[in-house]
């Protein structure tokens, strides 16, 4: 397999430069690597160059990987490259996640790679992801990786509150191109001090967050997020935060850029109304997301009195709470606004929980 560092280079640098990849087609080609057939293909007929890489899969991925179609799956090709791919370790262990991360991104086919997506590393309720992202991180892709998602799994897998994530502490230089962030996990993790400078998106679900990851993300160095998500969770799942855990992100510090808000599937929504009506942060929002949570009629009540802090935005997602049709009428008068779908129970309901727990 032919590597050029200088035409590499161009591509990273607009990866839509049509005719920079078809210098490095060139090159291939005259090289003898297939990859320069299917670069070529990909330019004049993407439908013809998706049969081709199909048919000549295991010569790309090679005979180990493309055998392991249920562990390396849900592949996503341009320009007859990898574009994203998915991987999961297995149930007996066999076949673990980091050593299939360090055989994929090894491929020369995996050389411009934006995302990777990850299932479980362990299904004996002992997930780490530590070792997968160290492959990550030592990888010729980490620097130029775009997408990270730590999310492909389902209840049947392995409930999420059983679900740890490691320590992501050591890697984040390693990454400093990354735009998307996605991370599902209960309790057990480390983020230690998040620096990424080109982030644009950042997701962190949980059915239970502690106040101290809380902080850590706060506290994270992220000076073009657009898009900062928290699944807050329950306490009987380990969320021991208060309306006051926040009182950082609403402050804006370090958020300038923000446009979207979601704290969701929390258990205290009602409380969370008044700090975010007074905070700086919500002048610069465009949507507020607080679904999936407790929301009740209590919590319109304060939106009502906050009604004008809130009038700017194009969206604010009350979905999936406790809310009457009574209260969600009232709403939308003042706030037309307002998105109420799928609500989930009375709002006198004393059982009242947040979507996501276990």
């Amino acid at each position: 397999m032919a590597t050029d560092s200088v035409l590499e280079a161009q591509i990273f640098k607009n990866r839509d430069d049509v005719q920079a990849w078809q210098v490095y087609a060139d090159h291939l080609q005259s090289k003898g690597d297939l990859r320069g057939e299917l670069i070529a293909l990909s330019l004049k007929d993407p439908a013809a160059a998706e049969t081709r890489i199909e048919a000549v899969k295991a010569q790309l991925l090679g005979e180990e990987l493309a055998g392991l179609s249920e562990q390396v799956y849900d592949l996503e090709w341009k320009n007859g490259h990898l574009d994203k791919a998915c991987l999961k370790g297995t149930y007996d262990g066999d076949a673990s996640l980091d050593d299939l991360t360090k055989k994929l991104l090894a491929r020369p086919c995996a050389r411009f790679i934006r995302t990777l997506q990850f299932g479980l590393a362990s299904y004996e309720s002992d997930n780490d992801w530590s070792e997968t992202f160290a492959a990550v991180a030592a990888s010729p892709q980490a620097t130029t990786l775009e997408n990270l998602l730590f999310n492909d799994y389902e209840s049947e897998d392995c409930e999420i509150s059983w679900t740890a994530f490691g320590d992501f502490s050591p890697f984040w230089k390693k990454v400093p191109n990354l735009r998307t962030l996605h991370i599902r996990a209960g309790e057990g993790g480390e983020l230690g001090d998040v620096v990424l400078p080109e982030l644009r998106s950042f997701i962190r679900e949980s059915g239970g967050l502690a106040s101290a990851e809380i902080e850590r993300i706060s506290n994270a160095t992220w000076p073009k997020l657009e898009s900062l998500e928290i699944w807050i969770g329950q306490d009987n799942y380990g969320g021991d935060s208060t309306p006051e855990t926040f009182a950082t992100i609403l402050a804006g510090k370090g958020l300038a850029t923000l446009k979207h808000l979601g704290l969701v599937n929390g258990e205290y929504p009602n409380d969370l109304i008044e700090p975010i009506a007074k905070s700086p942060l919500l002048k610069q929002l465009k949507s507020l997301d607080l679904s999936k949570s407790t929301f009740n009629d209590e919590g319109i009540d304060a939106l009502v009195k906050h009604a004008a802090a809130f009038k700017h935005l194009a969206r604010l997602d009350l979905s999936e709470n406790f809310l009457s049709d009574a209260a969600i009428a009232r709403a939308k008068q003042v706030l037309p606004n307002v998105v109420a779908d799928g609500q989930r129970g009375p709002p006198d309901d004393e059982y009242r929980y947040s979507v996501l727990g276990e």
